[in-house]
Order: structure tokens, then sequence, then C-alpha cells
């Protein structure tokens, strides 16, 4: 018995250190310089320095949303109309609108976004409101009423252009033959070529008395000289077989 208690004293006395050591108060100190020399235990009056802020979650790329159970790291910036600027080498908060959206802004510099956005379009290469390439699509159309007995040129040809017809309407008081060609000399007689029927009268419209043909509605070619060897500055005219009251307007464009 006097063996056992001998051991059990001596445990203690091995114990009782350790057990005093492991509930001691842990001090922490902290830098009060700011320069890391002067170290004294942390207190109200001299705190542990902390400064920016940062999250250590994970999660899984592409992973599903839940609403109210998936994580994130949230991120915030300062709304400021006039924030101040800050230079080479400094850190900053991002900027956001009263509505929470982030301000992103384009460097004028070394920035190919901004380049493309800025630089002017190429004439000739572009078109804006771009809808297609027919000249009555595009260009500025023109228009010559005409009230007639009688074969006549209606349309003058401008020199290296085309002429196209955009729209077209016809009356005539007697029932005759009508047709509309183009040509130079006189009415069109050289080089003529039949943009509606053929290139005498006999051979184009042919109407009865008080009627007549309205095609086209200013926005697409109705007659092309596309076909035509002859087009650039050719005359437009019709050629009316007989002498009955013939009226009406054309609407063309010329490119």
């Amino acid at each position: 018995m006097k063996r056992l208690a001998f051991a059990l004293l001596l445990l203690a006395s091995i114990l009782s250190p350790h057990k005093a050591n492991a509930q001691a108060a842990v001090t922490v100190y902290c830098d009060s310089s700011g320069t890391g020399t002067k170290w004294v235990p942390c207190s109200t009056a001299n705190p542990l320095p902390v400064s920016g802020g940062g999250g250590g979650l994970s999660v899984t790329d592409s992973a599903a949303w839940t609403t109210g159970v998936s994580k994130f790291t949230p991120s915030g910036g300062e709304y400021n109309l006039t924030p101040a600027t800050v230079s080479s080498g400094q850190q900053g908060t991002f900027a956001m609108s009263s509505f929470r959206n982030l301000y992103v802004d384009v460097p004028t510099s070394n920035n190919n976004l901004y380049t493309a956005l800025t630089s002017p379009i190429v004439a000739g290469t572009n078109v804006i409101g771009y809808t297609s390439n027919d000249p009555c699509a595009q260009q500025t159309k023109l228009g010559k009423p005409f009230s007639i007995t009688s074969s006549t040129q209606l349309i003058t040809g401008t020199s290296a252009k085309s002429t196209y017809i955009c729209g077209i309407d016809v009356v005539t008081a007697s029932a005759q033959n009508i047709a509309l060609v183009e040509g130079t000399g006189s009415v069109c007689a050289t080089n003529i070529y039949g943009l509606a029927g053929g290139t005498t009268a006999a051979t184009g419209w042919n109407f009865s008395a008080n009627s007549g043909i309205a095609r086209g509605g200013g926005v697409g070619t109705v007659y092309s000289p596309s076909g035509d060897a002859n087009a650039a500055a050719a005359n437009v005219c019709l050629l009316l077989s007989g002498s009955g009251q013939t009226s009406g307007q054309i609407v063309y464009v010329q490119q």
C-alpha cells in the first residue's frame, strides 16, 4: 500500500505542472507603432490592425443556383457622382449607380473595343439603316407627273447613271397601246430598250378606254434597266399608239 501511495503522489507531481500550463492564458501582442518594432499586448487602445476583407468560400463551377440555399461571396461598390480619381499603383473601390449597377468604363487608348466603337464609317462601304441594295430603297426618289397625247420623253438621263423606275401610274382616255422604253435621241429612238413590253407602242401595254396601270409603292424597283447595255445616261419615254389623253406620274431614281 505504501508503494502504491508513493506512486500516486509521484504521478500527481508529474502531471500537475502540465495541467497548470494547459490552463494558462494566451497573450496576443500587437505592433503599436505599425512598423513591426514595438510589440505590446493587444488592447482597446492598441487593437489588432485589420484592413481589407475577403472570403474563404469555395463553390463548384457551373453549379445550379438555389434561392436561399446557394452560398456566394457578395461584393460592393460606392455610389458617388463625383468620385475621387486614383493614380497608377493605387487601389480603390468600384463605382456603382443608384440602382446598384456596376459602372464599366472603356479605356480610350490601347483598347480594341473603344477603337471599334469610335472609328468613323468608311464612305461607300457601310449603310446606316441598311434594308436593301435596291436603288429605289436607298436613294432619293424623284417624281415626274405627265399629261400627254403623243409619244413623249418623260425623264432625261444623267451621265454615267442608270434610271430605275420605282413606281408608275398611267390612265388613258381612249383605247390604245402604250410602251415604257428608254434610249437616247428623239423620243428614245436610238439604242431603244423596252422597260415594259417591247420597243414600239404596238408591243407595249394594251389599254381599253379609261383604263391604265399602277405599279410600285416607291420602296423598290418595278422596272430595272439592268438588261440594257446602253442604260447609262439613257432617257425614259412613253410611246403612244394613238392620241388619247394619257396622264399619270412616274417615280424614279438615277444611280
